[in-house]
């Protein structure tokens, strides 16, 4: 969830260069075949679309795309040396009755 949140505040924050959209399925194919990235999150956004973060498992290339319920796909953010970081939440403890 918490992921979730932090990929909605970095897709709300604006954009200094130019977006690159298209087609959902041009931007996949873009994706997969030209930069051999794969998706490793995807997550719904507040307004309905959908976040995913694509990865290049051999040189950690990354993207990070957002898809309108029209479907066109808009490349957010892209960039280089995606390091995965693996935490847990530590469980919820329930307060003892008094």
């Amino acid at each position: 969830m918490r992921w979730l949140i932090l990929l909605s505040m970095l897709v709300s924050y604006p954009a200094h260069a130019r977006q690159i959209c298209a087609t959902h399925e041009d931007m996949d194919k873009a994706l997969r075949v030209e930069h051999s990235e794969a998706v490793i999150l995807r997550g719904i956004n507040w307004d309905g679309s959908l976040i995913r973060v694509w990865r290049d498992a051999e040189s950690s290339n990354f993207s990070i795309t957002q898809t309108y319920v029209n479907g066109t796909s808009c490349m957010i953010i892209n960039g280089k040396n995606l390091d995965t970081i693996i935490w847990f939440l530590e469980p919820k403890q329930e307060e003892p009755e008094l």
